[in-house]
């Protein structure tokens, strides 16, 4: 199976996670507790999150692999939205002061992962200012 394949499998997952999300709602289910005299959170919320997420991230790499100039794009797109939750983490721990080791870990995960999907872009960029690779039309 080719990177293009499991890509489109993978948004595809996407997708029906997210429909089964909308099942969940209107069928009212909701998770446990996660911590004693908390208010069960809806699964819905953290299912369609992921859905979106793995669809999202599925149409950048297909993207990569079909046409990488615009995939770049994409994938540079969602790297910005990683970087932003890193910024808003940074933000958020100016007013909850508790877990810093916890909140820092996972500040520095979105940032990798932000910086990660910037590299296609900024790759393609830097291969077009060499001029070693010229730009290319979508006919």
């Amino acid at each position: 199976m080719s990177g293009l394949e499991w890509s489109l499998v993978a948004g595809g997952l996407g997708a029906f996670a997210g429909a089964m999300a909308g099942v969940l709602v209107i069928s009212g289910s909701t998770v446990g507790d996660l911590e004693p005299g908390a208010a069960p959170a809806p699964l819905d919320r953290r299912l369609s999150i992921g859905a979106f997420l793995l669809s999202s991230h599925a149409i950048a790499a297909a993207g990569l692999w079909q046409l990488p100039t615009v995939g770049s794009c994409l994938a540079a797109g969602l790297g910005a939205g990683w970087m932003g939750a890193a910024a808003a983490g940074l933000v958020g721990m100016l007013t909850q002061t508790d877990k810093i080791g916890l909140r820092m870990s996972h500040i520095v995960l979105r940032a990798c992962v932000g910086v990660t999907l910037l590299a296609p872009l900024w790759a393609y960029v830097k291969l077009l200012a060499v001029g070693d690779v010229g730009p290319t039309t979508i006919a």
